[in-house]
């Protein structure tokens, strides 16, 4: 699982030095509303209904490079299946976080994506919750299938699946992106309402925007 993390961090892309000094100093005068935003990550709640979590590791070095502000990054596990889903949020300006998709990087790890990334739509209240989803298969050392799952949000209400994300939210200061991922057996299986990411999203995704919303 802690080399399945590394991967997703991976996936965040490599940022220039200019803008990651210029955050460093304040250069744009936006420091300070981005770091509001990634500090109301750890409001996120650990446990969700039946749903219990453990922090999972991140190199540092890899969300320095990314422009990662500040992350969240857990391990849920349903208590009664035993169904595991690792979960990482980060948030940072809106131009490092919304450069890239997961299939840039994961290639790179060995990884191939199976089919082109869908959206997919996770039932919310008033603003259902659009991602994509895509399968990942590495064939060596061993066989390995995942499931992945991501998509963006500047206020962490909406979420959202653009073709072009780093366009779509450039006026945005701020942005979050969210990554849901598992272990799976089958590649081809399209994921249904009792998949283990869907079920959780669905209770966790209104604790997120409890937490990222401002008041």
């Amino acid at each position: 699982m802690k080399q399945t993390m590394l991967l997703i961090v991976a996936a965040l892309a490599l940022g220039s030095a200019g803008a990651l000094n210029g955050l460093r100093s304040d250069r744009w005068g936006l420091a300070s509303v981005v770091t509001d935003a990634a500090s109301r990550l750890e409001a996120i709640p650990a446990r969700v209904d039946d749903w219990t979590s453990q922090p999972a590791e991140i190199d540092p070095r890899q969300l320095e490079i990314g422009q990662v502000v500040g992350h969240l990054s857990r391990r849920y596990r349903h208590q009664a299946s035993g169904q595991e889903v690792l979960v990482l949020i980060v948030c940072g300006r809106s131009g490092s976080i919304g450069a890239h998709s997961p299939d840039v990087c994961y290639e790179g790890a060995g990884f191939q994506m199976d089919d082109a990334p869908v959206r997919r739509v996770i039932e919310q209240p008033l603003a259902p919750a659009e991602l994509f989803y895509s399968a990942a298969t590495r064939p060596e050392p061993r066989l390995q299938h995942l499931a992945l799952w991501w998509g963006w949000s500047a206020d962490g209400k909406r979420w959202e699946a653009p073709t072009n994300p780093r366009v779509s939210f450039a006026q945005e200061p701020v942005l979050f992106k969210l990554y849901a991922i598992r272990t799976i057996d089958d590649p081809k299986q399209t994921p249904g309402k009792d998949d283990p990411v869907v079920r959780l999203l669905e209770k966790l995704l209104p604790q997120i925007k409890n937490a990222l919303s401002p008041s």
